[in-house]
């Protein structure tokens, strides 16, 4: 498996490796409520649960950006999100998501599937 980037046309601020420069879990130095994981902010090492480790330690601080984000920056998210074509889940759609798999999963003696 290959990878390519054109992260040097982002726009985005980049580290010596041409990677997208980030705070600890993943916020884009100086673009607030701009986060970054796995291989656009560390490069193409490690296997998939590499990644997904990069994602886990992001969702936190994901989470708290969002939580503190009044309803009006809530809807204005949204509303970008929406007009770039970039969709999105809600969390209620989230909870739903996450019910059906843990269901499935507990067919199969697994904690989600």
């Amino acid at each position: 498996i290959g990878f390519s980037s054109e992260l040097e046309h982002s726009g985005l601020p980049l580290n010596q490796e041409g990677c997208i420069e980030t705070l600890p879990g993943g916020q884009i130095s100086g673009e607030p409520g701009c986060f970054a994981v796995g291989w656009a902010a560390e490069g193409p090492k490690g296997v998939l649960a590499h990644s997904l480790a990069s994602a886990h330690a992001a969702g936190p601080v994901v989470a708290k950006y969002l939580s503190n984000l009044d309803y009006k920056k809530r809807l204005e998210l949204e509303s970008i999100l929406s007009t770039k074509g970039h969709s999105y889940i809600s969390k209620r759609d989230w909870e739903i998501i996450d019910s059906i798999e843990m269901t499935l999963g507990s067919f199969h003696n697994a904690a989600r599937r």
